[in-house]
């Protein structure tokens, strides 16, 4: 199937019951925590672009206004309150990036199955239930993240080397930006795309990296250009304001949110780096999980703020090689990871409305003793 040039994978039913099971779920148990601290820095810049607030905007938000124009529309013409624009924004980019994650997927592996599996990872992860549908602006980062990598997928491996294609793409990635800088991960997994892309000269590759550099540097700067003439902000002004006293850093600390962003999944990949070189053919795998490596590695020097929040966009990226993890687990993949999810969801409510804690570590310990003693009675089978 076809969506204009886009290669389309049919949606399996499963898929829709699984998307709407865990946005209805985290909808639900994580009501209490829709308004955020970051919540009132997004409602006041939406007023902002509206004309109806003299306060200043401490936090820069309007430095990526693409992520207000939603809600800001919503308010005017319907009335709708900002903070319920930005909830419902996230609600459709949740579908929109679950959309895009599938399809993904579907082109690496060439199996909606596989697919299915990857897709019921992400949504099982605590980040996304609690910071994707609270009023954020997160969940739509994300959803355009996942876009990113789709699009990515189809101009720069399926298709032949296309000026207009690749004009549209460096378009894409910079615009992305004046929402959210999640987008950087899939210009990452573009670069390592062109560079493995088995078909094309090195004359061609060169230009596509000078031809998407260009297009996403003048996109960017034009863009800052604008934002400071409109609101004396601009993305540096923002990543200044990052840079002052940020928190200490320490790998420890990295590794622990690194845990917290995956919880008992870490152990899929764990499974799925032990089958690696099973795949050694498949250059997209490596390509994928060595630029979750790389971004991993690169992630304390970019950006001082290593929270789980953030280190969600580096999962996407790794969740092929964690759905080479499941696939071991068949026949039962499928109740294993629905159990890992609900049980991801069941504990971040206990966490944050009952302030249980101690809850993750036995919880994995336990999850991944599930895991390879479904592995082992599996394997005596066969």
């Amino acid at each position: 199937m076809r969506l204009g040039r886009l290669p389309v994978h049919p949606l399996p039913r499963l898929w829709w019951g699984a998307v709407l099971w865990y946005s209805t779920w985290s909808l639900l148990l994580f009501s209490l925590l829709w308004y955020q601290t970051d919540t009132p820095s997004y409602t006041n810049a939406i007023h902002l672009l509206a004309g109806e607030s003299a306060a200043p905007d401490r936090l820069f938000r309007l430095s990526k206004p693409l992520a207000l124009l939603f809600p800001t529309l919503l308010y005017q013409t319907l009335g709708l309150a900002p903070a319920w624009g930005l909830l419902l924004q996230q609600y459709l980019a949740y579908w929109l990036g679950a959309w895009a994650l599938f399809q993904w997927l579907c082109h690496i592996f060439e199996d909606r199955q596989a697919a299915l599996y990857g897709l019921l990872v992400y949504l099982g992860l605590q980040p996304l239930a609690v910071y994707g549908l609270a009023m954020l602006t997160d969940g739509l980062g994300w959803c355009l993240l996942l876009w990113g990598l789709y699009l990515g997928q189809v101009v720069l491996w399926q298709a032949r080397w296309q000026f207009s294609t690749l004009l549209g793409l460096g378009l894409y990635w910079g615009l992305a930006c004046f929402v959210k800088e999640s987008i950087l991960v899939a210009g990452l997994w573009g670069a390592g795309l062109i560079l493995l892309r088995p078909n094309w000269s090195l004359l061609q590759k060169m230009g596509a990296y000078v031809l998407l550099g260009t297009v996403f540097g003048l996109v960017l700067i034009l863009g800052n250009v604008w934002t400071t003439w409109m609101w004396e902000v601009s993305l540096w002004s923002w990543i200044q304001f990052g840079r002052t006293a940020p928190p200490a850093f320490s790998w420890w600390g990295l590794l622990a949110q690194a845990y917290h962003t995956l919880d008992g999944f870490w152990w899929l990949v764990v499974l799925g780096s032990t089958q690696l070189w099973r795949y050694r053919d498949q250059q997209l795998l490596w390509a994928s999980a060595g630029t979750a490596a790389l971004g991993g590695l690169l992630f304390p020097w970019v950006w001082p703020y290593g929270y789980d929040r953030i280190l969600l966009m580096l999962v996407p990226l790794a969740l092929p090689l964690m759905v080479v993890g499941a696939r071991l687990l068949q026949p039962w993949t499928l109740p294993l990871l629905l159990l890992g999810g609900a049980a991801h969801l069941l504990m971040t409510y206990l966490i944050y409305a009952h302030q249980i804690g101690g809850l993750l570590v036995p919880y994995g310990i336990g999850y991944g003793l599930l895991l390879l003693w479904t592995l082992w009675k599996h394997r005596q089978k066969t």
